[in-house]
């Protein structure tokens, strides 16, 4: 056991001693989502594309992933009263890879781009989906928001 330990400090203390002075740091940053597509109509178990458009402001700026978040809560009507059912609720925010060095320039943008991800319902029922679109003045984040009503058909 104490030969595993001393092998594992080993491997981590030589891994660990880069001296590779070309490193390029990366940030990570949320993208507002200008606009999305999401189908109308949608069915439990069958796979849907939903599209995601967002800008790029410069070169540096690449794709990364989407935070997707799910979720279910109880939704109220125009009056305030809680709806009788809970809704699936799915938070979407387009995350970029932004490359941090001096070596590199930049070229400016702002350009629209597309990206889509697979969705399959697993459940039949009401769906909102909120895709982060900024914040508004006071900071409190802002959403491009589609109910979906997903039916089960067996």
């Amino acid at each position: 056991m104490k030969k595993l330990l001393l092998l594992f400090i080993a491997t981590l203390t030589l891994t660990s001693c880069d001296t590779d002075d070309d490193y390029s740091g990366y940030t990570y940053e949320y993208l507002t989502t200008e606009n999305a597509t999401v189908p109308e109509d949608m069915e439990v178990g069958e796979s849907y594309k939903i599209y995601i458009t967002y800008i790029q402001p410069t070169s540096c700026y690449t794709f990364d992933s989407l935070y997707y978040y799910k979720t279910t809560e109880v939704l109220e009507d125009e009056e305030g009263e809680e709806l009788p059912f809970t809704t699936e609720v799915r938070t979407i925010a387009v995350v970029n890879r932004i490359i941090e060095s001096s070596e590199t320039e930049c070229e400016d943008l702002n350009e629209e781009t597309e990206i889509s991800f697979t969705f399959i319902p697993e459940e039949a029922g009401p769906y909102l989906f909120k895709f982060w679109a900024g914040t508004d003045e006071n900071g409190e984040d802002v959403f491009l928001e589609f109910e979906r009503d997903i039916v089960n058909v067996l």
